[in-house]
């Protein structure tokens, strides 16, 4: 692998502009790195450039994405840090929509350190790694959350899917009438009331964010496999109920054959 350059983790976190930032920006980048720092200060490693395939299967210690083209990796032994050449593009600071009160600080691992993870309040799935943080609030976005487009197209939906940061169906606190589940329409599994989802109000249509992009087959295509596979079963079943009809009329026969022929016998 070619290393034209040498730079230092630091500069992930301290070494960029610091502009403005909200998720209708989209930046390339990925989810936490394994070794594990307590400030952006901290991740003070040596790292080269390099040309990584995505049939290598690395993934960038910032997004969590699979690496592709330009990265830059860690060359101490068993550091396992990788991350996208843009991900020194990503600010200190961002200001976001889903918590407009506060800015939120980029820090490359978790601030609850006795637990050294943190609940991603985008999907509410667990992270280790890189995340967008306020500590009063114990707000925690991971960095490929907080880089989601406001909207978003998919082919089998006509109108655009709008970024909500929770449920449709969520109530007020003031409510006191039961919530509404949301099922996401690719996958067809419910979504926590807290998850951010993309959603039609139009259409009362929606995915997670996992299935935003994700294909769903036609679902008379889904129809016409299913009534191929029951149309084989149930001519199977046929077979075999012919079959047995056809042991029995010859166990039939051979029964009224050895009684006429015993009869005959006795004549």
């Amino acid at each position: 692998m070619p290393k034209t350059s040498t730079t230092t983790h630091d500069s992930v976190t301290n070494n960029r502009p610091n502009p403005q930032y909200t998720s209708s920006n989209q930046a390339p980048v990925a989810n936490g790195p394994k070794p594990q720092y307590s400030q952006p200060n901290d991740a003070l490693h040596n790292s080269s450039a390099q040309t990584v395939q995505e049939e290598d299967y690395i993934h960038c210690s910032v997004c969590d994405q699979c690496l592709s083209g330009s990265t830059y990796s860690c060359t101490k032994q068993r550091c396992n840090f990788d991350i996208h050449k843009s991900g020194f593009e990503l600010p200190q600071k961002i200001h976001h929509k889903s918590h407009p009160k506060h800015a939120l600080t980029l820090l490359s691992s978790p601030s609850y350190k006795e637990y050294n993870e943190f609940t991603r309040n985008a999907c509410r799935e667990i992270g280790t790694g890189f995340t967008y943080h306020y500590k009063d609030c114990k707000f925690d976005l991971h960095v490929k959350c907080a880089t989601l487009l406001e909207t978003a197209k998919r082919k089998d939906h006509e109108h655009p899917l709008s970024l909500l940061y929770s449920s449709p169906y969520k109530k007020s606190e003031e409510d006191s009438s039961k919530d509404l589940i949301f099922y996401c329409d690719v996958c067809q599994i419910s979504v926590d009331d807290s998850c951010w989802v993309y959603y039609c109000q139009d259409c009362d249509y929606g995915t997670d964010l996992h299935c935003v992009t994700a294909e769903k087959r036609p679902e008379e295509e889904e129809t016409k496999e299913y009534s191929a596979e029951e149309a084989v079963a149930k001519a199977q079943q046929h077979m075999q109920l012919l079959q047995i009809q056809m042991e029995m009329s010859k166990q039939n026969a051979e029964f009224i054959s050895g009684i006429a022929q015993s009869l005959s016998n006795l004549v």
